[in-house]
């Protein structure tokens, strides 16, 4: 279904002003902090990756084509290890990089030709990474790597039906595993929202069904508190085009109860602090929130603030944001959410991949930097529309799916208003299912 969503989005996108070569608005998405350097931080984007090794302050980028992922219409969640090799979930599997994130491959036992719905480190053991895996005629499969990507094991069939979106291992007792996602509607049952609950590492699986409200559509857990396994939070998702507020719930007893906590439109940032006290949950549309008694009630820091991403780490509060709005694209907080410091806009993006010329990453990514240029709309140097349009239609050399999307820049066809409506209906559809 959402392999038709996309297709029927970069169509309508080739007919539609549209100033980007990716069919949709480029923006960043998550945050993968090293788990024991601070100044190594890799935070996904549209067109691929911004990395800085020395604390932000000096930054490269990577192109998707070398991961390789879809840019026109994934967003995978991403993990990396203490060797500093990245894995990314994929509609076509998990893809592994080098210690140097220069160079990708599929690990001989990683899911190839699947699509890896969710990918998370164990908060216990930071070598060791969890995903759930969906080919869409058969069972969702739970799997493991203790070994940093490099093999995988099947662990658990969660449940037989159900569509799962996300797996969350609990940072107070590594037995202790969530996912969640819907059971499809059938003749004689109605959609329902599902939380399945692991205490003995992901063995088995006992299913806590949530009654979703009309326009409801799926569960997103999205965080477990670090200091109580039985404390989590949940996303109840909508279709993007409904105006109608998200919930956020929380329950208190390792999800056989539920309560709402939080309303507010696309609750696309999640983040919790270290002591399980501090919350903050932001807005795709426009709002960065936060609960200082642990998630029972919330207050606004930017009723404005159009949040793309939220990650915490100890100390620091890290946000994405719609560069075109705030004029920056990523900030980090030391007080709280209280002030923000912009660490990097598009403005910012430099030509360096930070890969050698010889190397993977170094050889395929410098063809779309011009492409990059154009969709951030920054001035680097480039004269208007050099190169653009390299990977339009057949993805540049080796490029991996391109899009025509720019075929109908500054121009309108019949019915261009329609058209409009119809591509963001389309996208905010694709970003529902896509990872966060």
């Amino acid at each position: 279904m959402m392999r038709v969503l996309s297709i029927a989005l970069l169509l309508v996108l080739a007919v539609t002003t549209r100033a980007s070569a990716h069919g949709r608005e480029p923006s960043l998405g998550a945050i993968a902090f090293h788990p024991t350097d601070r100044d190594h931080v890799v935070v996904r984007a549209t067109w691929g990756f911004i990395t800085t090794r020395d604390g932000g302050e000096t930054w490269t980028w990577q192109c998707a084509d070398a991961v390789p992922f879809d840019r026109t219409r994934e967003d995978p969640a991403i993990v990396m290890f203490p060797s500093r090799a990245l894995v990314a979930a994929t509609f076509d599997g998990l893809h592994r990089s080098d210690e140097a994130q220069c160079a990708w491959s599929t690990p001989e036992t990683a899911p190839d030709d699947e699509y890896v719905v969710d990918v998370a480190q164990d908060p216990s053991e930071p070598g060791t990474a969890w995903l759930i895996t969906s080919t869409g005629t058969s069972p969702d499969e739970v799997r493991r790597s203790e070994d940093e990507g490099l093999t995988w094991s099947t662990i658990a069939i969660p449940h037989p039906t159900a569509l799962t979106d996300r797996i969350r291992v609990a940072p107070s007792d590594p037995m202790r595993v969530y996912t969640s996602g819907a059971i499809l509607m059938t003749e004689t049952e109605p959609r329902r929202g599902v939380v399945l609950r692991s205490d003995d590492r992901a063995e088995s699986f006992r299913a806590i069904e949530i009654p979703l409200v009309e326009g409801e559509r799926i569960v997103h857990v999205l965080g477990v508190d670090p200091t109580n396994a039985d404390r989590l939070f949940a996303r109840m998702v909508r279709p993007v085009a409904d105006e109608v507020p998200e919930r956020l719930l929380i329950s208190e007893d390792g999800g056989d109860s539920w309560r709402t906590v939080l309303e507010m439109l696309e609750i696309v940032g999640f983040a919790i602090s270290a002591d399980g006290q501090t919350v903050w949950a932001g807005s795709w549309d426009g709002g960065l929130v936060r609960s200082v008694d642990g998630g029972l009630t919330f207050e606004p820091l930017d009723p404005a603030l159009r949040v793309r991403c939220l990650a915490q780490r100890e100390g620091e509060l890290w946000v994405c944001a719609d560069d075109r709005v705030s004029g920056f694209a990523l900030a980090r907080s030391t007080d709280g959410g209280e002030t923000l410091e912009p660490i990097w806009s598009y403005d910012d993006v430099r030509n360096d991949v930070g890969c050698a010329a010889d190397t993977q990453v170094g050889e395929r990514c410098p063809m779309f930097w011009p492409d990059l240029v154009f969709d951030l709309q920054v001035d680097a140097g480039i004269p208007p529309d050099a190169g653009v349009g390299m990977d339009a239609g057949s993805g540049g050399e080796g490029g991996g799916g391109g899009c025509s999307c720019r075929a109908g820049a500054g121009t309108r066809a019949p019915g261009g208003a329609f058209l409009v409506v119809l591509a963001l209906v389309a996208l905010r559809l694709t970003r529902a299912r896509a990872r966060t």
